[in-house]
C-alpha cells in the first residue's frame, strides 16, 4: 500500500513539471514582449499628439495662389506672417477645426490609457476606452480634409500644404498606438488568467480526478493496516 501509494504521487507530478516550465517560459517571452509593445504604443501615441498639435497650429494646409491656410491660421498676403483667424465664418474650416481639437483631446486621453497601463497597470473597461477613442480620433482627423471644400478654395482652387504630411502622420500614429495598447490589454490579461484557467483544467480533467481517489482509497488502506 505504501509503495502504491508513492507511485501514485510521483506520476502527476513528473507529468506536470515539463508543463510549467514550459508555462512560466511562455509567459516571461509574452512579458518581454508586452514591454516592448507598451513603448511603442507610449511612442506612437506621443508622436500622433505632436503631429496633431502641428496640424492645428499650421498655416500651410491649404495652399492657394499666394498664400495658404490652416484650421486656425492664415498667411496675411500683405505680411506674409502667419495670423489667427479672428472671425472664422466658413463652415468647412470650422467644421475642420473643430475636429482637430477633438481629435488632440482624444489622442491626449489616449496618451493618459497608454501611461496608465505602463506604469500602472490595465484600468477598468480599460479595452473600451481604448476602442472608443482611437475610432473618435480616426474619424475627427478625417474630418479635417473637408477643410479642403472652404469658399476660398472653391473660387481659387487649393493644393495640399506640408502640413498634409503631419496629418497623415498622426493617423498612422495613433493607429498604430491604439491596435498596439489594445494587443497589449489582450495580452496581460491572458498572461494574468492563465494560471486560474490551467488549474481549473486540472480540476475538471477525469484523469487528474481518478487520481485523487485513488490517492484517498490507498490512504484508506493505509491507515487501516
Amino acid at each position: 500500500s505504501t509503495t502504491s501509494l508513492t507511485a501514485v504521487r510521483n506520476q502527476p507530478t513528473r507529468k506536470t513539471r515539463p508543463c510549467k516550465i514550459l508555462h512560466n517560459t511562455t509567459m516571461l517571452m509574452n512579458s518581454g514582449r508586452g514591454e516592448s509593445i507598451q513603448m511603442g504604443a507610449l511612442g506612437a501615441v506621443t508622436l500622433g499628439a505632436i503631429t496633431n498639435m502641428a496640424v492645428m497650429s499650421s498655416c500651410d494646409l491649404l495652399r492657394y495662389g499666394a498664400g495658404s491656410l490652416g484650421v486656425m491660421n492664415y498667411i496675411d498676403e500683405r505680411t506674409g506672417e502667419c495670423t489667427p483667424f479672428l472671425d472664422l465664418e466658413d463652415k468647412s474650416l470650422k467644421a475642420a477645426r473643430t475636429a482637430s481639437v477633438v481629435a488632440f483631446a482624444m489622442g491626449l486621453s489616449l496618451l493618459g490609457l497608454a501611461v496608465v497601463n505602463k506604469f500602472f497597470g490595465a484600468i477598468q473597461h480599460n479595452n473600451l476606452l481604448i476602442s472608443v477613442g482611437g475610432v473618435v480620433v480616426q474619424l475627427c482627423l478625417l474630418m479635417v480634409y473637408t477643410a479642403m471644400s472652404n469658399g476660398v478654395c472653391e473660387v481659387e482652387g487649393c493644393s495640399w500644404g506640408s502640413a498634409a504630411a503631419w496629418l497623415i502622420i498622426s493617423q498612422l500614429a495613433y493607429l498604430t498606438a491604439s491596435v498596439g495598447m489594445l494587443y497589449t490589454d489582450e495580452t496581460i490579461t491572458e498572461e494574468q488568467s492563465a494560471p486560474f484557467m490551467l488549474r481549473s483544467q486540472k480540476l475538471e480533467n477525469p484523469f487528474h480526478q481518478r487520481q485523487g481517489r485513488r490517492i484517498e482509497l490507498d490512504l484508506g488502506l493505509a491507515n487501516a493496516h
